[in-house]
């Protein structure tokens, strides 16, 4: 679930770092770290979250705001029979602001200064917290709906698909059926974004694609329809999601090394692992251009030992770190086959960290590349070795 509170954390933490810098030659001791002592000077808020009916919602997020766009004062979630408590509050005066659980038709609202909701901000009232506060009640008031199916091209249920509202509420994909809901959005307009499943051959949209007409297109088309939700529900809103192109291929030279396969665009968004032959099968491309990016699997950039192997060059030719010489692949006629590529050999680079007593084990070495092939984090083990692989030439 997305968190729109952020709860205030006390983390005491001496922190130091392997660096370029002489050694201390003795130890560092007496350092005293003072905690403010929230619990004991914070009062408690709390009341209930019902909706419009006075019924119960448990899973609600209720905070405290110092300021209309400022909710990052305290937040709790909504226990059994609704009921909610916010610790530790220093005194002052707050806005008391509660969204509802994901998938609920609910709209997030505010205390209005008696039990009631509203969504005008306008509206909401002032909580002054200068003692214990409790029997503060919010109702969530009503959504609106946009639901109807996603269907294939031919005419089929497309199960899994999510369907995301520009103007706010929360998707629940398409089931079995292929019936979709958007729920607990605000009166007024609004476009709809598509993204099939993460496998499969669906379509899994680039971001920001939209719907025209009942089709998902890509960003950068044309702007897509407007559903208005001032008139109500909208019902039967059917949607036809595009079947996704392939690409496949050949890697010469990785002897059955996992590597992940990725695409289109600067930011990848599909995947696929080459098997032990060397073969790889990209899916659920949305008919366009694409550019490959090879790596290690689950690899997170800056964050491992190893940098990507790069970009798909062109016909048989060794893959390239730069973005700019990377080779677009087109899909937009239907699959491509047949592509082959090369592995590059990089170097790697190996070291030992010490201090003035001899090997430091967990320490960090960080190395960026200075052209913009970005960064690669070793940590050092219990001899103080570390090693960096795949480092692009630079």
């Amino acid at each position: 679930m997305f968190r729109r509170f952020m709860a205030p954390v006390l983390v005491a933490s001496l922190v130091v770092a392997a660096s370029a810098v002489p050694a201390l030659a003795t130890s560092i001791t007496g350092v005293q770290v003072r905690l403010p002592k929230v619990s004991a000077g914070g009062f408690t808020v709390a009341g209930a979250v019902e909706d419009g009916h006075g019924n119960p919602i448990v899973g609600a997020d209720a905070g405290l705001c110092t300021a209309i766009d400022g909710c990052f004062a305290a937040e709790t979630i909504s226990g059994p029979g609704g009921t909610f408590t916010i610790q530790g509050v220093p005194a002052g005066s707050y806005f008391l602001k509660v969204y509802p659980p994901e998938g609920q038709n609910l709209q997030p609202s505010w205390y209005p200064g008696s039990t009631g909701g509203t969504i005008d901000p306008g509206s909401a009232a002032m909580v002054d917290v200068h003692a214990h506060t409790t029997g503060l009640t919010v109702h969530l008031v009503d959504g609106y709906r946009i639901t109807g199916h996603v269907k294939t091209p031919g005419g089929d249920p497309a199960e899994g698909v999510s369907i995301v509202a520009s103007g706010g509420g929360s998707g629940i994909p398409s089931d079995a059926a292929g019936f979709y809901q958007v729920v607990g959005l605000p009166a007024g307009p609004t476009q709809l974004l598509v993204r099939g499943p993460e496998s499969g051959p669906l379509a899994r949209q680039i971001p920001n694609g939209t719907v025209i007409d009942g089709l998902e297109v890509p960003e950068g088309g044309d702007p897509g329809t407007t559903y208005d939700t001032s008139i109500g529900d909208l019902t039967n809103q059917d949607i036809t999601i595009v079947v996704g192109r392939s690409i496949s291929g050949h890697v010469a030279g990785s002897a059955g090394l996992a590597v992940g396969v990725s695409g289109p665009g600067a930011n990848p968004a599909y995947e696929a692992i080459v098997d032990g032959s060397g073969n790889f099968t990209v899916t659920g491309l949305y008919p366009g251009t694409s550019r490959l990016w090879f790596e290690v699997p689950g690899t997170v950039p800056g964050a491992t030992n190893t940098w990507g192997y790069g970009y798909y060059a062109g016909p048989s030719a060794t893959l390239t770190s730069a973005w700019a010489d990377a080779a677009e692949v087109d899909t937009t006629a239907g699959d491509v086959t047949g592509l082959e590529a090369v592995l590059p050999t990089f170097p790697s680079i190996s070291g030992t960290v010490r201090n003035v007593n001899g090997p430091v084990a967990g320490a960090t070495v960080r190395v960026c590349g200075g052209s913009g092939t970005g960064c690669a984090y070793a940590s050092s083990n219990g001899s103080g070795v570390f090693h960096l692989q795949n480092v692009p030439p630079d």
